[in-house]
């Protein structure tokens, strides 16, 4: 009987159900896109900073990441291979050497980064390879020839005056503390879209870094192919047992680019806030309407409760005409948010004319909204509880009605 005449009283006033029920819709469908349009910009910050150099994961010294220095490196063993394939099934390790040196043309010299990798592997973590403007990428052989190539970025090649073909010469400090020098051969330019990166970034071979800077196979990291990109940390524990018995540690993309995790927090501070303004605006607006519908039929509870009907029955008819609303916004809305949000995340939005500010980041002037549980359930979720408590409150409101009075009431 309850949900009968709530069904029945809500259509007394349709305009004013539709217009409830349609704000509420357009709250929950925005509360399911742009949750969604944040977790996908999230998605491809993380890509384009991890992707370029540090992959998701990379297991180093203990204290290279404060102290990374040509010494703080270490020998992997076939029986750390072994671990890190049975905690992580589908993971690969890829070797990498870093150290800095001086690069020289016939006419000038820069400063630079230089890694050692291992080409093939390299191609699974790093977006370099795919990144090749000139030339070619690293062979993925490796024989006496091939050991000698090299690839540059695009601004530090410009800055050099080389092109590809010419040789580059290195001169810098092996791990021992002689003289590393070696004569390579530049074999592809690279661009990243980041200019600091094109201007001080190379790479060669893992073998030949590894003799000409008297690394003696060691490596200074292991990135960690297919590792996790979601903020949750769900490496293995038994992992880091192993590892932290033998002074190294598994730093995800989040102990590796700080910045990117500050930012992703901020943003989505400054989101929450947003959201819920947007949450209590709607919330107030239909507890207003409820507390409309209340005054406006005072006499005819009045009435009622002289007939002998409780102010507790009359106070559910309240709440259960407030949930068919509640019902009818938030259903359509996250139907409406849910197509929306899908055909984005296919189609992708481009935000034209930023380009170049998306290109100064590394990223991608389309971003792709990306639609999960969180993204779809949530926002529809929590607006659904605030108008479900909200709700009850016109029906408290019954109970301090006084029968002559209300029945009096115009």
């Amino acid at each position: 009987m309850i949900v009968s005449l709530a069904w029945r009283n809500i259509w007394r006033q349709p305009r004013r159900t539709l217009l409830s029920a349609i704000a509420v819709m357009l709250t929950c469908g925005l509360l399911v896109f742009l949750p969604a349009l944040q977790i996908g910009s999230y998605q491809a910050m993380v890509d384009a900073a991890i992707g370029i150099i540090d992959g998701t994961a990379q297991i180093q010294k203990s204290a290279y990441l404060d102290s990374p220095s040509m010494r703080t490196s270490f020998l992997p063993k076939d029986e750390l291979y072994q671990t890190v394939k049975q905690e992580i099934p589908d993971s690969q390790l890829a070797k990498r050497g870093n150290s800095f040196a001086l690069v020289s043309s016939e006419e000038r010299s820069y400063g630079l980064q230089i890694i050692g990798v291992e080409p093939e592997k390299e191609k699974l973590i790093s977006t370099i390879p795919k990144n090749i403007k000139q030339g070619r990428y690293l062979s993925a052989e490796v024989t006496s020839e091939s050991v000698n190539e090299i690839i540059l970025g695009s601004v530090l090649a410009k800055n050099l005056q080389l092109k590809v073909g010419d040789k580059v010469t290195l001169l810098g400090t092996g791990k021992d503390g002689s003289l590393a020098a070696d004569s390579l051969q530049l074999i592809g330019i690279f661009s990243s879209g980041i200019k600091e990166l094109d201007r001080q970034l190379a790479q060669m071979h893992y073998e030949r870094f590894s003799e000409t800077f008297s690394m003696e196979n060691q490596v200074h990291a292991l990135v960690l192919i297919n590792g996790e990109k979601s903020l949750m940390r769900s490496y293995p524990d038994s992992l880091k047992r192993y590892l932290q018995e033998r002074d190294l540690v598994l730093r995800d993309w989040q102990a590796l680019q700080p910045d990117i995790v500050d930012a992703i927090k901020l943003d989505i501070s400054s989101a929450l806030a947003m959201y819920i303004i947007l949450i209590l605006v709607i919330v107030f607006s239909l507890l207003n309407s409820s507390l409309m519908s209340v005054l406006e039929r005072t006499r005819e509870f009045g009435m009622m409760m002289a007939l002998g009907v409780k102010a507790n029955l009359l106070g559910k008819i309240i709440w259960v005409e407030s949930i068919f609303v509640m019902l009818l916004g938030v259903c359509s809305g996250l139907i409406i948010g849910a197509v929306v949000t899908y055909y984005y995340q296919v189609t992708g939005i481009t935000f034209t004319g930023a380009d170049v500010v998306f290109e100064q980041f590394g990223l991608d002037p389309t971003i792709y909204p990306l639609l999960n549980a969180i993204s779809l359930l949530v926002g529809p979720l929590v607006i659904g509880l605030c108008l479900a408590i909200a709700g009850a409150y016109p029906g408290f409101r019954i109970h301090r009605l006084e029968i002559i009075p209300a029945m009096r009431s115009v």
